[in-house]
């Protein structure tokens, strides 16, 4: 249980920024605490050299589930990892949150945490960031069987949502921007059930994609490959 990272699709925990340097997520909740009272995520930075920075928690208690990227600033000195989580923020308000490091490996945490408005219970997202300066997060829906998509050009300040896709039975969504220079593309994978039925949607998935070449603010169709 205290490995347990996340439902569904892993998304992203691991990046190599431009200076060599290794950013690393996780979820963590020490032993002998098994809840979520107890449970948050958790930075460290491995240095080019090969020595660490050191664990950084990331986010209050009741948090987990998150995803990470690196923003993709042309001088690698500006690169700043931004981290994804879901948080209880109080009775029946759990909101999926972005959170953006003060500076390069830094480690300034909690920094200044954004969520979408309006959104509670879209949980377990994921975080991409292009190469535009949007930041772009995917969630499911604990209250229904539907995935979001969320943009933001200003850090958090402000979001747009551009897409919501029903009759999704498992934690599948995964989304992730192009590293190359110049390159706006934005990739969104996730599942939609074949047979109309969540219990049968656990087992019973197509697996489909889509694209977007303006850094998640319009998309392309839906793709069944």
């Amino acid at each position: 249980a205290l490995d347990f990272q996340r439902s569904g699709s892993f998304g992203q925990r691991i990046f190599v920024d431009d200076l060599h340097q290794v950013h690393i997520y996780w979820m963590k909740c020490p032993y002998p605490f098994y809840g979520a009272s107890q449970r948050r995520m958790q930075l460290n930075f491995r240095y080019a050299d090969g020595s660490y920075h050191g664990e950084i928690d990331a986010s209050p208690f009741t948090s987990g589930y998150g995803t990470m990227d690196v923003t993709r600033d042309s001088n690698p000195v500006m690169q700043r990892t931004v981290i994804s989580y879901h948080y209880n923020t109080g009775v029946n308000a759990y909101y999926s949150h972005i959170d953006i490091d003060s500076g390069n490996l830094w480690g300034s945490f909690p920094c200044n945490p954004k969520y979408p408005p309006n959104t509670n219970n879209m949980l377990w997202p994921c975080v991409t960031c292009a190469n535009n300066g949007n930041i772009i997060m995917a969630t499911d829906d604990n209250a229904g069987n539907r995935h979001h998509i969320y943009v933001t050009a200003d850090q958090g300040f402000t979001w747009t949502n551009p897409g919501n896709y029903d009759s999704v039975a498992v934690h599948s969504h995964f989304i992730r921007a192009s590293t190359k220079y110049g390159s706006n593309k934005v990739v969104f994978v996730n599942t939609r059930w074949i047979t109309d039925s969540v219990a049968a949607g656990q087992l019973d998935n197509d697996i489909y994609y889509m694209l977007s070449f303006d850094g998640g603010i319009t998309w392309g169709p839906r793709i069944n490959i």
